[in-house]
């Protein structure tokens, strides 16, 4: 997860760089997580949203893909799907950021043949970008 947590840090400042825009959409972002309170968002990722988008991306598609393309073809594509389903946000950041995370957490969870550590990465993860040291 902290690995994860630089090379997120060092893509968003890249693009911050690259494409200005970016910088607004992180605003609202942070924006958006400030509409509940910690505690609620935090019992929500804990038991609803991070279990859920795991049993879901990752055990539901990125496994079978993964049985069908091979495990690196198939963790890509589960990325993708992964991506596709951020897109409503209107967040190019999160869809760019589904894309690299959804693609890792699939791989771990093919390495490690259990939805649990990659849960953990993405749990850890969403809760250092949102709460513990933002971007």
């Amino acid at each position: 997860a902290a690995i994860l947590y630089a090379l997120g840090w060092a893509g968003f400042t890249v693009l911050g760089l690259l494409l200005p825009g970016t910088q607004k959409q992180t605003a609202e972002i942070y924006a958006w997580k400030d509409q509940v309170s910690v505690p609620l968002a935090i019992l929500l990722l804990v038991f609803v949203i991070i279990p859920g988008e795991e049993i879901l991306w990752r055990g539901a598609v990125t496994v079978p893909l993964a049985a069908a393309l091979g495990p690196i073809a198939g963790s890509v594509a589960g990325g993708i799907v992964f991506a596709i389903a951020h897109i409503a946000t209107g967040s190019a950041l999160i869809v760019m950021a589904a894309l690299a995370m959804g693609t890792f957490w699939g791989l771990m969870t093919l390495r490690w043949r259990s939805l649990i550590p990659a849960g953990l990465c993405h749990l850890i993860w969403n809760l250092s970008v949102l709460f513990i040291v933002p971007y």
